[in-house]
């Protein structure tokens, strides 16, 4: 560690100086080392002052590598290493479980679209209990009991270009927990992992669904594997050759086979999933809730509270307009309203009335008033309708919901 030389008394104000410039210039070598996440050398036992046990005092989203103890050792700093969001699964806008998912990918967990390869496939995908230190939740894909289609099923997650490029020309690791339930029906308790990268970026998970998982263009398989689970959380990871140097976009799916007819326990549970720049699987990197949340809305965010999940019957987070002692007549109300953050793209917005049913708004006229949405962009929406009836009151109330998914 760089240390600013002492001074001797008889040294010329230009040695003086010189020794000053030296010195500052290896303390900025050490600093913007520090800052770029890049490796620090300290002395042989961590003796250095500055250090306790080899141990820097690290701020939240900072990873400490720890080199061995015999010799001197590299310090390696780094924060915001994962490209998945939503890893852990605390995040469920849309509520926290969807039944009856099919061959259509069907966003349920934040940023996680399950999906079968199959069209008859009936697949469960819900939050529960992780009971696993160091996690709240995971996610649960499940096979209806006695539903007897045997596709491949399970969930993905497509990374958006601009958190794919930083891992061109690199190899990069994939890792996560996984257990299995009581009658998890896979040949040999294995599940499916696939990875691919494309060229075009941001194409649809629909598009990398066709195949499956391998429909993106200039598809090319960076983990085709399997993996066999047992019934207790196991932490598992799979590295892959350099990334293509062209590559935009790179789409998971994490799935399983499933044979003969379902029992009542047919799944697999999955929690803090990572992909990070490297050949070694390091510690999952938390993230405070607020700032995950904040991801997972540049991709969806709605009206409703956090906890009500979308198309429920209330007014609470409504968006709303009233006025009244105006002249008696039929009225049209026009109203912008502004997303949370800033979505990936102009985003699809739907509106919905106070009784929940969604494309209607509410007014003086009551529910189930046909609504308009129109002017979307990635930052907000104008919703309008006519109350089609006369009133001395100007009300207009709807909930929303806008995705920008791929």
């Amino acid at each position: 560690m760089a240390t600013i030389s002492t001074l001797a008394g008889t040294q010329s104000g230009t040695d003086c100086l010189d020794s000053l410039y030296d010195d500052l210039v290896e303390v900025n070598a050490e600093v913007a080392a520090i800052a770029a996440g890049s490796g620090v050398l300290v002395s042989s036992n961590d003796t250095t002052v500055g250090y306790l046990n080899g141990k820097l005092v690290a701020g939240e989203g900072i990873t400490l590598t720890e080199g061995t103890d015999g010799g001197n050792e590299t310090l390696t700093i780094s924060t915001g290493k994962t490209a998945i969001i939503n890893g852990d699964f605390n995040i469920w806008q849309r509520g926290t479980t969807n039944t009856g998912i099919a061959n259509i990918p069907t966003y349920v967990a934040d940023r996680w679209a399950a999906w079968a390869a199959g069209t008859l496939q009936d697949i469960t995908f819900s939050r529960q209990a992780a009971a696993l230190a160091g996690f709240v939740y995971c996610g649960q894909v499940q096979r209806t009991a006695s539903e007897t289609n045997t596709a491949a099923m399970g969930i993905s997650q497509n990374l958006e270009n601009f958190n794919v490029y930083p891992f061109q020309g690199k190899i990069v690791t994939l890792s996560f927990y996984a257990k299995k339930g009581a009658n998890f029906s896979a040949a040999s308790d294995l599940i499916n992992i696939k990875m691919s990268s494309g060229t075009t970026g941001n194409e649809s998970t629909a598009t990398y669904s066709n195949g499956p998982a391998a429909g993106l263009t200039g598809h090319v398989a960076l983990i085709d594997t399997t993996q066999a689970i047992t019934s207790s959380w196991v932490k598992y990871s799979f590295t892959t050759a350099a990334v293509a140097s062209d590559a935009a976009q790179i789409a998971l799916w994490i799935s399983y086979t499933p044979v003969g007819t379902a029992g009542a326990d047919d799944h697999f549970s999955i929690t803090g999933v990572q992909l990070e720049l490297g050949s070694v699987a390091t510690d999952f990197e938390y993230r405070q809730f607020g700032d995950e949340l904040q991801k997972c809305q540049r991709y969806y965010s709605k009206s409703y509270l956090y906890a009500t999940a979308p198309a429920s019957a209330t007014g609470t987070g409504a968006i709303q307009f009233q006025t009244s002692a105006v002249a008696n007549a039929d009225y049209q109300v026009l109203l912008v309203a502004t997303f949370p953050v800033s979505m990936r793209a102009a985003a699809t917005v739907v509106s919905y009335d106070i009784a929940g049913a969604s494309g209607k708004a509410t007014m003086v006229a009551g529910n189930n008033i046909a609504a308009t949405v129109d002017q979307q962009t990635d930052i907000s929406f104008r919703n309008r309708a006519t109350n089609g009836a006369a009133s001395t009151s100007r009300d207009l109330s709807f909930q929303w919901t806008a995705s920008a998914e791929l």
